[in-house]
């Protein structure tokens, strides 16, 4: 038969971590890309920004400097004729911006992007892979599974911005028969990421001591390592059956919050130290100290510490069955959680973000015993050490007034 000609694919978002990424996975694939992002993000690479227009440029794609929200309507088509895939991953990721901001970023580019590709002539397109979030069922009550059929109860207003942008496409596929496929990924982490999850690991690797509460011990952490979400949007993008179906994406291996603590403690040579904490009080404490400390450092324009909005994922337990992605033959080989976090922290480590190389994985996939201090056992100690100085200091002090009267 005759020979299909090479397709061309778009990646909105392109110079981000994930953008980055997904550019990157289609130049191994052989695919011919036309990759886009906002002018500013062009310059040079970015680790502050999360920007690496430099991944964009040694894989040769043609490159487009344009922003999403402000440019007329014949960039927008000009960037989208001739294309058979979409990858829209463009978006603003925050918990703390106001929901005008999100919607601006989230929902509105997405509405210009359907309205610019139903105005296209030619052939209709063959699929926009439109990047959810897994967050839009809301937090998970007692563990039981996230499956794609749940409905939508975004719980803070960046995943309602997602969340909008969702019915938007499934809006276009019923009004003017787009197909699209949805990829709803948990937290994405790997190298080159600096925000989301990655901030957790940060934290942790540059941590001398990290504190493991007992009131997490039991939720699982809602993980993916880019590169599955990356190779999962390639594969579902062909798929005849992945039409206008939307699939969560998630680590194989659950690791509670402890786990990746005390695992990113293991690597790093770090200490760790069991604080007997319930998880209510935990959050109560974090929500007030959020309250506090994000107005001073989004005044300064700093990044705030603790979200708000993203405390009550703390110690939820997340469970995502990957049955619905795999039955469409998707067979991921990349890295599982503990190699994704290792990879991750050595990039952190190339970066100087994380004051020292990690150290070698232990055994295949086995989670490190990682010694554990009790904290009743550090503060009983420091009890006694300050005890001891206490009782040094007045003898040094009886001395120092012999020496006096002497």
């Amino acid at each position: 038969g005759m020979t299909s000609p090479v397709s061309v694919s778009l990646v909105t978002g392109s110079c981000g971590f994930i953008g980055s990424w997904m550019v990157e996975t289609l130049a191994q694939a052989d695919c011919t890309i036309r990759a886009t992002d906002h002018p500013n993000a062009w310059d040079k690479d970015d680790a502050i920004r999360g920007l690496w227009p430099s991944v964009v440029r040694a894989t040769g794609a043609t490159m487009i400097p344009l922003d999403l929200t402000t440019c007329p309507d014949e960039d927008l088509d000009a960037l989208v004729d001739g294309v058979d895939y979409v990858y829209h991953i463009a978006g603003l990721f925050s918990y703390s911006v106001p929901l005008e901001k999100l919607r601006t970023a989230n929902v509105q580019i997405t509405q210009r992007l359907l309205a610019a590709l139903r105005r296209r002539p030619g052939p209709a397109l063959l699929r926009l892979v439109q990047w959810g979030a897994a967050g839009v069922y809301g937090i998970p009550m007692d563990g039981k599974p996230v499956r794609e059929s749940l409905p939508h109860n975004p719980p803070n207003n960046y995943i309602l911005s997602k969340s909008e942008a969702e019915h938007l496409v499934m809006q276009a596929s019923k009004e003017w028969g787009l197909r699209f496929t949805i990829l709803r990924p948990t937290t994405v982490y790997g190298p080159r990421s600096v925000y989301g999850g990655a901030y957790m690991l940060l934290t942790f690797a540059n941590a001398w001591v990290a504190a493991c509460p007992s009131g997490v011990e039991g939720g699982r952490m809602p993980f993916v390592y880019v590169q599955k979400v990356c190779d999962a949007a390639l594969h579902l993008a062909t798929q005849p059956m992945a039409i206008n179906e939307a699939y969560n994406v998630n680590d194989h291996t659950a690791l509670s919050a402890n786990q990746v603590i005390r695992f990113v403690s293991f690597l790093m040579n770090s200490h760790c130290v069991s604080v007997p904490v319930p998880l209510n009080l935990m959050r109560a404490v974090m929500k007030a100290f959020a309250c506090i400390s994000s107005p001073l450092l989004l005044a300064l324009h700093q990044k705030p510490i603790v979200e708000f909005d993203t405390v009550d994922y703390i110690g939820a337990d997340f469970v995502f069955p990957m049955d619905k992605l795999e039955a469409t033959g998707f067979a991921y080989t990349g890295p599982d959680v503990l190699d994704g976090i290792y990879s991750t922290l050595r990039w952190y480590a190339e970066q100087g973000m994380i004051p020292r190389t990690p150290r070698p994985l232990p055994q295949e996939g086995l989670l490190p015993v990682v010694s554990m201090v009790d904290l009743r056992t550090v503060i009983l100690g420091a009890l006694v050490v300050l005890f001891l100085a206490l009782v040094l200091w007045k003898w040094d002090a009886q001395n120092r007034n012999r020496e006096l009267e002497i």
